[in-house]
Formats: C-alpha cells, sequence, structure tokens
C-alpha cells in the first residue's frame, strides 16, 4: 500500500508549510494527484487521517484531484492522454513516449488559521 508512505509525505510536507506560513490550525489540504500514481482515493484518505492523528492538522479535509495522464510520442511527436496499461500512440501505435504529466502528487494548497486569525 504504497498510499501510507505517499500520506506520510504529504503531511509532513503540509507540517512544513503550515510552520512556515504561521498557522497554528491545518483544516485543508488540497493535493493533486496524477492518474499514472495509481492511487486508491479511499486509501490514500484513510491514510492522511491517521497520519495526521495528534498534530494541528488533525481533523483536517483533505481534497483531491485527480490529473490525467498525458504522453509524448517520440516517433511521431503527438500529444495524447496515456491510458493504464496501455501506453501506444494512437497515431503510429508505437510504445515510445516520455511522459509529460499525470505521475507525481503535489500539494496544491494548505489551508489553516495564523495565530491573530483565532476565533
Amino acid at each position: 500500500m504504497h498510499e501510507l508512505s505517499i500520506a506520510e509525505a504529504l503531511v509532513e510536507e503540509a507540517l512544513k508549510a503550515a510552520e512556515e506560513n504561521g498557522l497554528f490550525t491545518v483544516e485543508e489540504v488540497e493535493i493533486e494527484v496524477g492518474a499514472l500514481k495509481l492511487i486508491v482515493p479511499e486509501l490514500i484518505q484513510d491514510a492522511f487521517r491517521q497520519m495526521v492523528a495528534g498534530t494541528i492538522a488533525e481533523g483536517a479535509v483533505l481534497k483531491i484531484n485527480e490529473i490525467p495522464g498525458m504522453g509524448s510520442c517520440r516517433n511521431c511527436k503527438n500529444d495524447f492522454e496515456l491510458k493504464i496499461n496501455d501506453y501506444r500512440c494512437p497515431i503510429c501505435n508505437q510504445a515510445e513516449i516520455k511522459v509529460t504529466r499525470g505521475d507525481a502528487v503535489y500539494i496544491k494548497s494548505v489551508v489553516g488559521q495564523k495565530k491573530d486569525e483565532e476565533k
């Protein structure tokens, strides 16, 4: 289950961003997940909840935006959306591609409260 290690890294980065920006709580973390990472949303949600327990992000919402996998054919230079288990170019039918998008996980935003914003 690679979701656990990914969630661990996400929480570490979100907490670092919170500290750097003076947040005392983290209420939401929004991520972009490349389809080629094969992340199961329910598993990353569960792993995220486990990793934030006991931190300033405990109870935070994890928003997940999936980004399609994209590639560029090295043979005919066609850009196209990649399908899992089929990386062949729809134009020339070759599988010599360069992945250009959709193979990573990024934190898009971390939302929380600063000390001077306490309710």
